[in-house]
């Protein structure tokens, strides 16, 4: 069965075709890794690979079993799609927190494990705090992670104008940034009536 801690929640129906095909011809070269539960076995790496041989109409996979906790599970699913270089920022910023929630390790224990340093691992979970509609532009690869990142500080709806701009105008991250704080220059501005403008 699939990992519950798979970090991709959107696989690209034409890539698991295209490795389908793959598999049809030359067989599934690396075997995916699983461990074993009750009933069977649940996928620990190689998620793509399993839909994709199904895809392909094969009944068995080769699959590597291997005994690993649940937190352990998780990092490998994430490594393996990190190295690959197919999660989106929002998938990835969505399973660095569920790590630092199971596990209770600090931002500085994971970015260790994970060779990367704290500052780089808190940027990535800072677009959590984008609006769910803009993370979803985000996780279709939409927008970029630079261009996300930006609209942060705004309120909801000036996020989700400005990215369905940014798409629609194909604005560039550099562009946006300056975009946003325009935006946020105008909604700080205090309001001033002609009357207490005329005054000296």
């Amino acid at each position: 069965r699939p990992n519950p801690f798979q970090p991709r929640q959107n696989f690209d129906p034409e890539e698991l075709d295209e490795l389908a095909v793959s598999i049809k011809e030359m067989g599934v070269i690396q075997p995916i890794l699983v461990k074993s539960v009750d009933g069977g076995y649940e996928i620990v790496v190689g998620e793509r690979r399993f839909r994709a041989a199904k895809l392909a109409g094969l009944h068995t996979i080769p699959a590597m079993v291997s005994d690993v906790d649940s937190s352990d599970q998780h990092i490998l699913a994430l490594m393996e799609n990190i190295h690959r270089s197919d999660l989106s920022s929002v998938e990835e910023a969505f399973s660095l927190r569920d790590i630092l929630d199971r596990t209770g390790w600090n931002q500085t224990e994971l970015a260790q494990k994970l060779g990367r340093s704290q500052a780089a691992l808190a940027n990535k979970l800072r677009l959590l705090k984008l609006d769910p509609r803009v993370r979803e532009m985000v996780i279709q690869r939409k927008i970029g992670e630079r261009q996300a990142r930006s609209l942060i500080g705004l309120a909801p709806e000036d996020q989700l104008n400005l990215a369905v701009r940014a798409v629609e105008e194909d604005i560039p991250a550099k562009v946006l940034e300056k975009l946003v704080r325009r935006t946020l220059k105008n909604e700080s501005s205090p309001s001033i009536s002609p009357q207490q403008g005329n005054k000296k």
